[in-house]
């Protein structure tokens, strides 16, 4: 079973991307999970894990620059918090 939670969403036209934290109850690591709906969000279709890495990320802010969807997480380390960009491709 996963938890969901921390949404980020992009708009494609007439189809939404759901970015969002999916934590899984048996590792419980975090990963950012991907749905998409052309409906305008009435019925969402599961993509899958678009991005894991083998430390905890959450926390998926999406956003457009110079044409392109990218988006940043939080990745939590020693205290400290570091962002990175991912592209959306």
């Amino acid at each position: 079973m996963s938890l969901f939670t921390h949404i980020g969403i992009a708009i494609q036209g007439n189809t939404f991307y759901l970015f969002y934290e999916t934590k899984s109850s048996i590792t419980m690591q975090g990963d950012i999970g991907v749905s998409k709906s052309t409906d305008k969000g009435a019925t969402w279709q599961q993509l899958g894990i678009a991005l894991n890495e083998d430390w905890h990320l959450s926390y998926p802010y999406v956003f457009e620059h110079d044409g392109q969807v990218l988006f940043l997480t939080k990745i939590m380390c020693m205290f400290s918090y570091k962002y990175d960009a991912y592209e959306l491709v």
